[in-house]
């Protein structure tokens, strides 16, 4: 028996096919169920974020503290001799 030795290839045995093929059906399963997992949590964390509304600019609002529906125009001065590049 010192000198004989059993071939043993991959899938020769009934149980080792079940086990390979469940393991892959497995690994593509929970990458389905996590991809759609992972993609409505991204939804409904991005709605979370979204209703919270930061704070705004005071000049946005109306006197009873409603958003104002007209576009709002920023103009911004700059003097000739204001040099900032040094």
């Amino acid at each position: 028996m010192l000198g004989h030795k059993e071939k043993i290839t991959l899938g020769e045995s009934r149980m080792e096919s079940q086990i390979l093929f469940f393991s892959g059906v497995s690994i593509v399963g929970f990458f389905i169920i996590g991809m759609f997992a992972g993609w409505f949590l991204n939804d409904l964390i991005a709605a979370f974020l979204h209703q919270q509304r930061m704070p705004s600019h005071p000049e946005m609002y109306d006197e009873n503290g409603n958003i104002i529906p007209d576009d709002i125009l920023a103009v911004r001065f700059e003097s000739p001799d204001d040099d900032d590049d040094d």
